[in-house]
């Protein structure tokens, strides 16, 4: 039978939250923050914002910042990659439907790459659950 969710059948979600809850721990509406511990925290929406986020078996594919135009190098995508090379966590929220949001937990990025989307290249980050 399909899971109702995107994602792994092992993936635990908390919730659901309003997005009142979720902006109190997560800080406003930018799509990562760095918290004041140094974890990020991520919004995730499969493209109701614009940023075509998906999941492929166990990994998140998660895109750098900038919905149009080639991604560049922002201070977002800055955070990302430090991340990814200091083996830093985030925690994920994943946007359901309008008002309707799910605590993934914490995840770790394994990965980035450049890529053609749309006509257009992006930043490509992949991310597992933390284990």
């Amino acid at each position: 039978m399909p899971t109702p969710f995107p994602g792994p059948l092992t993936l635990e979600r908390e919730g659901p939250y309003t997005w009142l809850e979720v902006n109190i721990w997560h800080g406003g509406r930018r799509g990562v923050r760095k918290r004041p511990d140094g974890t990020l925290s991520l919004l995730l929406d499969y493209g109701l914002s614009g940023y075509l986020d998906y999941w492929e078996g166990d990994v998140l594919r998660y895109l750098g910042d900038g919905a149009t135009g080639d991604q560049q190098l922002t201070p977002t995508t800055l955070l990302m990659l430090e991340a990814l090379k200091a083996g830093t966590a985030c925690r994920v929220w994943e946007r359901i439907r309008p008002n309707v949001w799910y605590d993934l937990g914490r995840m770790n990025f394994v990965a980035v790459r450049q890529r053609e989307l749309g006509g257009r290249r992006v930043f490509e980050f992949d991310l597992v659950i933390q284990g």
